[in-house]
């Protein structure tokens, strides 16, 4: 097969990074605190053409590998006892180490560095950097690097684990973040057997009871402002609680507030802690960049999706992320 015709990565970074690995015998992958389809199926897929080469993988993530992320191949691997440093180490959609929470010490610990994120405010300190804010999912940047030298490893676990990856970060292939390449790269994919309507099953529609109770609980009393331009909907402890929920469950809630007629910015507020701190997910049209307003609280991510924390009373919090938004618009 022909290569993707766009490739995002110069070949001179694709050389570098299969020098590195060439080098390397210990090879330790890094995801993202509460992790997504994108960090872990890149990563999962990343070690298994790495494992293949002869090379000892560890995969490292402060937070569990749980929930929906089950359904992805090897994902076992992230429970597994791990060695306090390694030769190489790759950080996989993390924009900066503070993202890998207690697992950027382990990080820092290796002997050579190398980041590949597609995160707009990505920042880091590796030795080879590849980060491409233009890919939809660094599950695209994973995938150019294995094709163009590696495409021969390239097998259905990992043509699964990378589908199920760019599905999660693109949603299904509906977001403006969407390219050409994106859906050149899931043609090729699914040439390799896969079961493309499962991964939409699992990922995009099915759902269990408690998560469906938590959904209609926390949006019956979403609320709007800004003549219905910005949405905003929260998670209390209270809510976990009483469904039998977790803060893992809340992943793509907040999209049925961006999706209301008229929604420019949807935030989604998640108690975490003792009740002052918030976890913010931010939700844009093309007119709006989510990462700007979560800039403005330390925080980052792309054009349209972005995320931060803030600490504080609830009103308080409520209060400044809306004159965030309101100062954009």
């Amino acid at each position: 097969m022909a290569p993707i015709v766009e490739s995002y990565i110069d070949a001179a970074k694709i050389r570098a990074f299969w020098s590195a690995v060439s080098k390397a015998r210990t090879v330790a992958l890094f995801s993202h605190v509460n992790p997504d389809g994108d960090a872990c199926g890149s990563a999962l897929a990343l070690s298994a053409v790495l494992r293949k080469l002869g090379k000892q993988t560890y995969l490292y993530c402060p937070s569990e590998v749980g929930g929906k992320l089950t359904f992805l191949d090897g994902y076992e691997d992230y429970a597994a006892e791990k060695p306090s440093s390694c030769d190489l180490g790759i950080a996989v959609d993390c924009a900066d180490e503070g993202r890998m929470g207690e697992c950027a010490f382990a990080f820092g610990r290796c002997r050579y560095k190398i980041v590949v994120d597609h995160h707009k405010t990505s920042s880091n300190n590796a030795d080879l950097s590849i980060v491409r804010p233009k890919a939809c999912a660094s599950a695209e940047l994973i995938f150019m690097l294995i094709d163009g030298e590696k495409r021969d490893l390239i097998d259905k676990t990992v043509a699964k684990l990378l589908f199920c990856a760019l599905v999660t970060d693109s949603g299904g292939f509906s977001f403006s973040s969407v390219t050409p390449t994106t859906y050149a790269i899931g043609a090729r994919l699914l040439s390799y057997g896969i079961e493309a309507h499962r991964i939409f099953e699992h990922f995009l529609k099915s759902t269990t009871p408690a998560v469906f109770r938590l959904r209609n609980r926390v949006l019956s009393r979403a609320e709007f402002f800004e003549e219905g331009k910005i949405g905003v909907v929260t998670f209390f402890a209270d809510d976990f609680a009483a469904t039998g929920t977790t803060e893992r469950d809340t992943e793509g809630i907040v999209n049925a507030v961006r999706d209301v007629d008229g929604v420019k910015i949807a935030i989604a507020m998640t108690e975490t802690g003792d009740g002052r701190q918030f976890k913010v997910s931010l939700r844009t049209d093309d007119t709006v960049d989510a990462a700007y307003i979560a800039s403005v609280f330390d925080g980052g991510g792309h054009f349209n999706a972005a995320g931060c924390r803030i600490g504080g009373y609830y009103e308080d919090v409520k209060d400044r992320l809306l004159k965030a938004c309101r100062d954009w618009l």
